[in-house]
């Protein structure tokens, strides 16, 4: 008796690709370093096999390498039709030119899809796939897993000689600076003479006047231009002079992840943000300087000092954003006369009175030793306040915070002494090379341990800290109240406290004073 060799998956296959008359074309980069040439190669490739099947076509060719389907206009305009049912497969040179991986972009692609009735047809090597075939999805879904390890680890890799090349003073970050070229062959920095001319000049012009304005002004009327041939403006100017690489430094680490993604939140993707200034990686002469390092010093001094001006030392005192009337007139410290030292006197302004009611000055002195006389009388109960355990905690959380810093910092040079080791095993560096280079790091990495120790006894002797300790604490903020040696201190600490200081005067012989705790809405009457 023949055997029956009939192939059921195969008649259904056939049969189904027989229904597909419309096809859309789909090309897309797969990634960053696709040029246009590839692009064009699939599309032949495509082309090709829709007129061999003798199928109608519309090509969506999309020429960006976008991560999200928000990058993508050309697959989104292509759902918008496959919604309208006009086509009945979609046709790509490889599954993953639709979407690698897991997550809502693909989720939204595959449904479309699906619902529509949509197959998708795959060039090399050829396969029709029907969405709402059981047997094709599960196979559709294992190729989009392993797709998706696969692109992990082209991720990984990349992310991995990024890290080597920027150890290695490389530039990898996109365009270069102004006054350099990158060199092909090496992707070190090289001086761009041309734009070198331009900065020496903005810089001998700065030391002069001192002033990005003035500096731009000259700049423009001599005929400086930026690299796109637009005049120079003071944030151009500042920005150029302020950037280290001029310099001979190059400073990586500045952030992670990629900026076109700071939006995305998927899984895959390494969310943008940028790196505290502490955590900056700088390696000094690392490319030829344009300027010197004390040229650029000079330079930086400059801008340190202008903006400390723009932001002068405020001076406060104790009782700084504290009183108030009954009727809610913000009080304000005055002088009584032009010869004394600091604020004597509690004021409210005319121009704040919401009322009738006329408040007198107020001396600052007796309001001053009510709090003196308060908080005497509050020594005992003091401890009850949460005042004291929040402080002991902040204290507590700083030492962490250093704690934690000291602890990346220590696995930082941990990590880069293992970079020295694979250094020497991939002959970046000589033998003696990676010894001075390990020996420098092993003395830095000494001292962050002896630091790390330090603090951990820190953190444990103010976690221990007893009642005995803590009331000597009390006693002695009293004896600072009555010196009055740290007003800024004082105001934070009565501000933690006090949600206002209610001070009512309205004749020469009556005066009350009422302290509204922050935390309790309790109040205290003094009167005299």
């Amino acid at each position: 008796m023949e055997k029956n060799n009939f192939n059921y998956e195969d008649y259904y296959a056939i049969e189904e690709e027989k229904k597909i008359k419309n096809v859309a074309i789909y090309a897309r980069k797969s990634r960053a370093n696709e040029g246009e040439k590839d692009l064009n190669n699939h599309l032949i490739r495509l082309k090709a096999r829709c007129d061999l099947n003798e199928w109608k076509y519309k090509v969506y060719k999309e020429i960006g390498s976008g991560s999200t389907l928000r990058d993508r206009p050309q697959m989104i305009k292509l759902l918008e039709d496959c919604q309208e049912g006009v086509y009945d497969a979609v046709v790509v040179v490889d599954i993953d030119r639709l979407s690698r991986g897991k997550g809502a972009d693909l989720d939204r692609i595959l449904g479309i899809l699906k619902n529509h009735n949509i197959k998708i047809v795959q060039e090399s090597p050829y396969d029709v796939y029907d969405l709402n075939n059981s047997n094709h999805a599960q196979m559709l879904e294992m190729k989009m897993f392993f797709g998706n390890m696969e692109l992990m680890q082209i991720k990984k890799r990349h992310r991995e000689g990024k890290r080597l090349a920027q150890f290695m003073g490389k530039w990898v970050n996109g365009n270069p600076p102004y006054g350099y070229s990158i060199d092909r062959k090496t992707k070190f920095l090289i001086i761009n003479e041309d734009e070198a001319k331009v900065i020496r000049q903005l810089k001998d012009l700065f030391l002069e006047h001192r002033n990005t304005v003035k500096v731009a002004e000259v700049a423009n009327k001599t005929g400086l231009r930026t690299r796109k041939g637009n005049l120079f403006d003071r944030e151009r100017v500042s920005k150029i002079l302020q950037n280290e690489t001029i310099a001979g430094t190059y400073v990586y680490n500045k952030y992670k992840g990629n900026y076109k993604n700071k939006d995305n939140e998927s899984y895959s993707v390494t969310k943008f943000e940028y790196v505290d200034k502490s955590e900056w990686k700088r390696k000094l002469d690392n490319h030829p300087a344009i300027i010197t390092m004390e040229e650029f010093n000079l330079i930086k001094q400059h801008f340190v000092q202008k903006s400390a001006s723009r932001n002068p030392i405020k001076h406060v005192h104790a009782l700084t954003g504290l009183c108030i009337t009954p009727t809610g007139e913000k009080y304000y410290l005055k002088k009584s006369q032009k010869h004394v030292k600091r604020p004597d006197r509690l004021v409210v302004d005319k121009k704040d009175m919401i009322n009738s009611i006329h408040y007198l000055p107020v001396d600052v002195e007796i309001v001053e030793e009510c709090l003196y006389e308060f908080f005497k009388m509050m020594k005992n109960k003091l401890e009850n306040l949460k005042n004291y355990q929040k402080s002991k905690n902040e204290q507590v959380k700083l030492q962490q915070d250093k704690l934690y810093r000291l602890q990346q910092e220590e696995k930082r040079i941990e990590k880069l002494m293992n970079k020295i080791d694979e250094g020497f095993i991939f002959e970046i560096y000589t033998a003696a090379q990676a010894k001075k280079l390990k020996e420098e790091h092993t003395s830095e990495l000494a001292v962050v341990k002896a630091e790390i120790n330090q603090i951990n006894n820190t953190i444990f002797q103010i976690e221990n800290e007893d009642d005995e300790d803590y009331l000597d604490n009390v006693n002695f903020f009293l004896k600072d109240i009555k010196k009055n040696t740290m007003p800024n201190e004082l105001n934070e600490f009565y501000s933690n406290v006090f949600k206002h200081i209610v001070v009512s005067r309205t004749n020469a012989v009556d005066l009350e004073i009422k302290f509204v705790y922050k935390d309790y809405g309790a109040a205290k009457y003094f009167s005299q």
